[in-house]
């Protein structure tokens, strides 16, 4: 959840970038051992998201709410996020279907593994 957060809290609200990492170090100080991110078309995603929550599918729409610009700002700073970790985080091509996604994290693991 640190990944996330800071993405979401920090990435997406500039102002607030500094004082997640400040909590991040007070509250465990500890970065996770891999992050997979799965980049895909910002508009892409949303439409999926809403598509999915539109069918029954579990989940909130909080964050779809905020439109395109908002999930633009997430993949931006994910990214940005893996650029500065390339030794924890994987950037998955998200852009593909199920199956293609989940090998790619099924070959990553097993690379970790080795």
């Amino acid at each position: 959840f640190a990944d996330s957060t800071r993405v979401y809290q920090g990435a997406t609200r500039g102002e607030l970038a500094r004082r997640v990492e400040q909590l991040h170090a007070l509250m465990s100080g500890r970065d996770p051992d891999l992050t997979f991110v799965i980049d895909m078309d910002p508009a892409r995603a949303l439409a999926r998201s809403r598509a999915r929550l539109q069918a029954g599918g579990d989940g909130e729409d909080r964050f779809e709410s905020f439109g395109l610009p908002f999930q633009e700002k997430l993949r931006a700073g994910f990214l940005d996020l893996a650029r500065h970790a390339p030794d924890r985080c994987r950037l998955i091509d998200g852009d593909r279907a199920e199956a293609a996604v989940a090998a790619d994290i099924r070959t990553a693991l097993g690379a970790l593994a080795a």
